[in-house]
């Protein structure tokens, strides 16, 4: 990773995600982060991973910043402050330019499982809600098309169960939609429209598991206002 942020406080896109592990972060230190670039963008994520309110930089550097810099995931730089490097640097940006946020979750009698997909120009990562407060990421290769991911990820958590459902909520700033999937055996069943619309724009109780993943991966593709 050799890209750093500018000293105006905005976080450059990193130039290269193959060498980033998968990593934690806690509330305090995902706090840091997003105060790198305040806006909407960050606001949004903040409020996704139920992170906020996220202060400044000044405010958080005590507590989150000072575990990141313990853990080698910021450094100093002289003369122009603190930086983000290697994954805290990728989600960093992906943060606080995010585009849109979706959020998966799959629940079956005795169990419930969630993630959250968060798209950028150029980068993309999936988190999972740990313990304590903390999340999980997965840095995503941004060459892959997010329908291809969020399909994969949504048919893995309707594969859990012999009876399942999931909702996938995707928004942008401009629109909130969501997919939602039941199967009961080798039943399949979706529906989707604006959130929280009393009637869907189309509902379908008898569907064949192909036309689930087609129809799926068409509304996550052809999201309005996603470019």
């Amino acid at each position: 990773m050799t890209n750093t942020s500018s000293n105006t406080g905005a976080v450059e896109g990193p130039k290269t995600y193959e060498s980033v592990p998968d990593i934690g972060f806690s509330i305090e230190e995902l706090q840091y982060l997003l105060s790198i670039r305040p806006g909407a963008a960050a606001d949004t994520s903040a409020e996704v991973l139920n992170v906020g309110p996220v202060g400044t930089v000044d405010d958080t550097i005590l507590v989150g910043g000072a575990a990141l810099l313990a853990r080698g995931q910021l450094e100093f730089v002289p003369e122009h402050g603190f930086k983000p490097v290697d994954a805290a640097l990728v989600l960093a940006y992906v943060l606080t330019n995010a585009e849109r946020w979706t959020i998966i979750s799959g629940a079956t009698e005795d169990s419930a499982d969630a993630g959250i997909y968060v798209e950028a120009a150029d980068g993309a990562i999936l988190a999972q809600p740990r313990t304590l407060g903390t999340w999980w990421f997965v840095i995503l290769d941004p060459a892959v098309p997010p329908a291809e991911i969020l399909v994969g990820t949504v048919m893995g958590m309707a594969d859990a169960a012999e009876e399942v459902g999931v909702l996938v909520k995707t928004m942008t700033a401009d629109d909130d939609r969501t997919f939602s999937v039941r199967r009961r055996g080798t039943d399949w069943a979706y529906a989707y429209g604006p959130t929280g619309s009393a009637t869907p724009e189309a509902q379908v109780y008898e569907a064949a598991v192909s036309d689930v993943v087609t129809e799926l991966a068409s509304f996550i593709a052809y999201f309005p206002g996603m470019r």
